[in-house]
């Protein structure tokens, strides 16, 4: 078995940012896990609404700290009881929309580790890839290596007591091993998609992509990396691709050109079964 449940989605950009961020359920035979909580209390509700339990979860993986993806962490812990949650250790940092302050434009973890972990929350912060349940492994920092990659520059942290350009260090990505290649899970990848890829093939040795799913930060790119992006994943030959959120309407436009069938949205509700182990 390998299912993958979308619990909450949005195709918003930081400009519009919405509510409902992103979360995923995934559910192997040898490991269960939650990838982000969504920015509220959507991804707590939509479990409930469609009956998926939060409970027995081998760890909570937080892949960076912008509220889309840990603001929902409170409601969430109110399911799982006292559970691992595996992040970076600047997943608190200060986190901004922009370079100057304006209204609305913090969008860092809203409560503290103190609080959180008075909910339940048992914090594993690394810089360094983590093996978290069987066959489940951190990109941990992801090398900036390719040529047309980059960090979107209108993202910005609170370091040193000065806001400056967010490195987004702790932007983490997650690989499953399976017989037929990694299942790559993705938050954001603000890092950069390939990056990701690379890292994860590092990490664990194998270098055969069988899906990737979640976001791919790519909808405010150029029209270049977009075009190489999607090339390399066609190199890659995965047979899923399953993107949304921060991925853009254009990208997702091209990867559903270049992969026909094996492309599909995984929008708030979408459950993804992947045949085989």
């Amino acid at each position: 078995m390998f299912r993958i449940t979308t619990l909450c989605e949005n195709t918003a950009t930081f400009g519009a940012l919405a509510e409902f961020g992103l979360s995923m359920l995934v559910e192997t035979d040898g490991a269960r896990f939650l990838l982000d909580t969504g920015m509220t209390r959507v991804a707590a509700d939509n479990a409930r609404t469609l009956g998926v339990s939060l409970q027995n979860l081998d760890a909570i993986v937080l892949s960076h700290g912008h509220v889309d993806h840990t603001g929902g962490l409170a409601a969430v812990l109110e399911l799982t009881g006292p559970v691992r949650v595996v992040a970076h250790p600047d997943i608190f940092t200060p986190r901004f929309s922009g370079s100057r302050p304006a209204p609305h434009d913090d969008i860092r973890m809203p409560l503290s580790r103190e609080a959180y972990e008075q909910m339940g929350a048992r914090f594993e912060l690394s810089r360094e890839p983590v093996a978290f349940a069987p066959g489940c492994f951190t990109t941990g920092e992801v090398a900036m290596t390719s040529d047309f990659e980059s960090i979107d520059d209108r993202l910005t942290a609170e370091m040193d007591g000065r806001r400056m350009q967010d490195p987004l260090r702790d932007d983490l990505s997650v690989a499953v091993r399976t017989s037929a290649g990694l299942v790559v899970l993705s938050g954001c990848a603000h890092r950069g998609a390939v990056n990701t890829i690379e890292q994860l093939r590092t990490v664990t040795g194998e270098r055969r992509l069988r899906a990737i799913a979640g976001g791919l930060h790519l909808s405010r790119a150029s029209a270049d990396r977009i075009a190489r992006t999607v090339e390399f994943l066609r190199k890659a030959d995965p047979e899923t691709v399953a993107c949304a959120h921060c991925t853009g309407l254009t990208a997702m436009g091209a990867l559903a050109a270049a992969f026909g069938v094996r492309f599909r949205p995984c929008h708030s509700g979408t459950v993804l079964n992947l045949s085989g182990v």
